[in-house]
């Protein structure tokens, strides 16, 4: 089961007793997010808000907070089921000849089987304000934290397509509203949609962009994989939820959007037009992004549902929903992550570290030096590129288990002999980066270690006697402990 509109998936939460309806008005001005960050803290239900005061639009939070409603959204009982079919797709049991699967790997012609569907007109632009009309005060904005300057919107996919292929690009940019015609975007430096709007920019072009707000939970979820360029989140979205996402031709740009999204608002930036201070901003670490330039973007176009009911994203300390996300969509991608990284049986994105700037790899090691073999490999990965620590343990320890985790790193890591060095692109919402160099990466190698990396035959470890284990398996009951 799939979710086509958010509304669906709000009456199935409902449901499921995962979503708390507030009717009272509550102020835009940090109330709203301290009351969904103190919910995600404690892994509450998702947020309905009724109304902001001033505004009487709607507004859905911590929607995807929860790995039970992951799992919802996706229609499965488990992220692993989603994972499982991928591994299907990227190893098929009865693979196309050689010739063919080098020519075209088989997750990629799963994607591509799965464009878009074009449908004339859809829910998204039951309600149409062009040019004059379009009025960005109407939008149930948010500022998230003190020192934000402005209201934001922090849940927005902007759509936008490379300027030399035409290849669609989507990434989820925070926007600050400047004025009732214009939003800055918040650009991250590394992020490939950054990369499209400095080309834009240097062939002197004007860029097209529509930010969409709502639609499929899927297509949230299929926007917090790390974009590379060329991504395309419609049809990874598709491929999660095993059919096409529905567009419709926007109205005043030469663009696509979904058809079920509660809101899109099309607009442009021009290669003229100059560039405005943007943030400091929240971000899903806890901490804040500087400040910075971001391009103006001129909406040309508001269309939206008869009733919208906009979803917002609410940045603070994990967990939070974005790092929530990022951590199931790894588990969702590892038989990708699987491609590039040989060996590797599992990993995790800690939530503590935002699911983005530590992670745990378990390897099925085969031979010395593997793990200076893996690091690389995953600090070369668009899903860990920003990791300044990874830790790789043996295929045996549960990577979502921090007790098996330290054990690993206490009885196996030597630092003389077991660190692994690097440096790696500036990630901007890293609290810890430095301001002007290259940021330093670690790695830990806490594998079991083979001969050829230590002296000696190495520690010896303690395991119970098999005939021991199935006796004292067999009796348990008899024992009455009571820890079954």
């Amino acid at each position: 089961m799939s979710f086509r509109r958010l509304a669906d998936f709000l009456e199935r939460l409902d449901q499921a007793g995962e979503l708390a309806r507030i009717d009272c008005a509550v102020s835009p001005h940090l109330e709203a997010a301290e009351i969904v960050r103190r919910t995600a803290l404690h892994g509450g239900p998702a947020i309905c808000f009724g109304s902001l005061e001033g505004n009487n639009t709607p507004i859905a939070a911590n929607l995807l907070g929860t790995e039970s409603r992951i799992a919802l959204a996706l229609g499965v009982r488990a992220i692993d089921e989603v994972a499982a079919r991928l591994e299907r797709i990227v190893h098929p049991e009865q693979p196309e000849g050689w010739f063919a699967r080098l020519k075209t790997p088989p997750y990629v012609a799963a994607m591509e089987s799965l464009p878009p569907r074009t449908i004339r007109t859809g829910p998204c632009q039951q309600v149409v304000r062009l040019g004059n009309d379009v009025d960005l005060e109407r939008l149930p904005l948010l500022q998230a934290a003190p020192d934000e300057p402005r209201l934001s919107l922090q849940g927005a996919l902007l759509f936008t397509v490379e300027p030399s292929t035409g290849r669609p690009v989507t990434s989820r940019c925070p926007l600050e509203l400047v004025d009732p015609t214009h939003l800055a975007v918040c650009l991250s430096d590394h992020d490939a949609f950054a990369g499209v709007v400095a080309e834009y920019v240097r062939r002197r072009q004007t860029m097209p962009l529509a930010a969409v707000l709502g639609g499929s939970p899927l297509l949230s979820l299929a926007a917090s994989m790390p974009s590379s360029p060329g991504s395309d989140v419609c049809r990874l979205a598709a491929l999660l939820q095993e059919k096409p996402i529905d567009v419709v031709k926007c109205r005043s740009i030469e663009l696509q959007a979904p058809a079920e999204a509660e809101m899109v608002l099309e607009g442009q930036i021009a290669p003229a037009e100059p560039w405005t201070e943007v943030g400091p901003l929240a971000t899903p670490t806890g901490f804040y992004r500087p400040a910075g330039r971001g391009p103006m973007v001129q909406v040309t176009a508001m269309t939206e549902r008869a009733s919208p009911v906009v979803p917002a994203l609410i940045p603070g300390p994990p967990p939070n929903e974005e790092s929530v996300m990022r951590r199931a969509m790894a588990r969702i991608l590892l038989p990708l992550l699987r491609l590039s990284i040989p060996g590797l049986a599992d990993y995790d994105l800690p939530l503590a570290a935002a699911a983005r700037h530590m992670a745990v790899l378990a390897i099925e090691k085969s031979h010395a030096g593997q793990a200076h073999t893996v690091v690389h490999a995953a600090w070369g990965s668009p899903w860990l590129r920003f990791a300044r620590l990874l830790v790789v343990v043996d295929a045996q320890v549960d990577v979502r288990d921090p007790v098996q985790v330290e054990r690993a790193i206490a009885c196996h890591f030597e630092p003389g002999r077991d660190v692994i060095l690097g440096t790696g692109p500036p990630d901007p919402i890293d609290p810890a980066a430095p301001a002007h160099n290259l940021p330093r990466r670690l790695a830990m190698d806490a594998t079991s270690k083979l001969a050829g990396e230590c002296p000696g035959p190495g520690a010896k470890p303690v395991a119970p006697a098999d005939e021991i284990m199935r006796k004292v398996t067999s009796r348990w009951p008899e024992y009455k402990l009571g820890l079954e």
